[in-house]
């Protein structure tokens, strides 16, 4: 960004000189000529000329750019503040004795024990909601997580709708392109998802559908969700509460300029489209 931003001063500099000398060349001395005004004195020599054009150029220019940086750099350190602050809060949630993940893990284990014993469909829900509570709390430590490992616990997270909805449940989950080692904001995908099961857990034993696709191409991501139609969708797309309200906030903070999220309500069908450049992430 810096290399074409000189690059681009620099051409426009030559650009407003050659307009500039046009002007004194052939448009000036007519418009003295029509005023009856004496003539310019001759310039000095054409390279002097131009040293001169580009310093007064580059005075202007800088004035105005110092301007422009100050403003992106004050919203710029209000935006480390907002990350530093969560980052605190998370941490501060993280120490908290009540929820060491050690107390949890252990927890889980023996209600999975029992539930092998009296309920073995059960032990299968717990052993997955033990997967995703332990990786939701561990993403309070950082600002990103893999990509494949996110991916692992959606595929988690439907298979425990799956479980607990039964025949009535059509849940799945399509990735293309190279995951790698590519990483991504916490708290993006996952409550995405979480969102849509949220809504369609109050359908009354209807039966509904959710696919779930991402697609990686670089360091673009396109993460899309369809779903059936939820019985209430006021609070999809409006209020300060909703996931989605709270998730573009943290976009705009974390990928600013550089993320596309919209939410398309449909007759029987509910559209959630995520665009995200990974490459662009603002790390505090």
């Amino acid at each position: 960004m810096y290399v074409r931003m000189v690059l681009l001063w620099l051409v426009f500099a030559i650009l407003g000189f050659i307009v500039y000398h046009a002007y004194n060349m052939f448009v000036a001395p007519h418009i003295y000529s029509y005023y009856g005004l004496a003539p310019m004195g001759k310039s000095g020599h054409i390279i002097s000329a131009f040293f001169f054009f580009f310093l007064t150029f580059n005075m202007e220019g800088c004035m105005a750019a110092a301007i422009k940086l100050g403003k992106m750099w004050y919203i710029k350190k209000q935006e480390n503040d907002v990350l530093t602050y969560q980052k605190e809060k998370m941490e501060a949630f993280i120490h908290n004795g009540n929820t060491e993940t050690a107390f949890l893990f252990h927890t889980f284990s023996r209600l999975q024990e029992l539930s092998l014993v009296k309920a073995p469909q059960i032990a299968g829900m717990i052993a997955r909601l033990q997967k995703i509570t332990l990786f939701t709390l561990s993403q309070y430590q950082h600002t990103q997580v893999d990509l494949a490992k996110e991916v692992q616990i959606l595929q988690e997270l439907i298979d425990l709708q799956k479980e607990g909805f039964g025949e009535n449940a059509h849940y799945n989950i399509e990735c293309s392109g190279e995951l790698g080692i590519k990483k991504i904001a916490s708290f993006i995908l996952l409550p995405l998802a979480e969102n849509i099961f949220s809504q369609l857990s109050h359908t009354d034993g209807t039966s509904t559908e959710v696919l779930i696709k991402l697609n990686i191409n670089k360091d673009q991501l396109k993460y899309e969700i369809v779903n059936t139609k939820p019985p209430q969708t006021s609070t999809l797309t409006n209020g300060k509460r909703d996931t989605i309200y709270q998730i573009k906030k943290r976009l705009n903070i974390l990928y600013p300029g550089s993320h596309q999220l919209s939410v398309t309500i449909e007759p029987l069908l509910m559209k959630t489209c995520l665009r995200i450049d990974l490459s662009s992430i603002i790390i505090s």
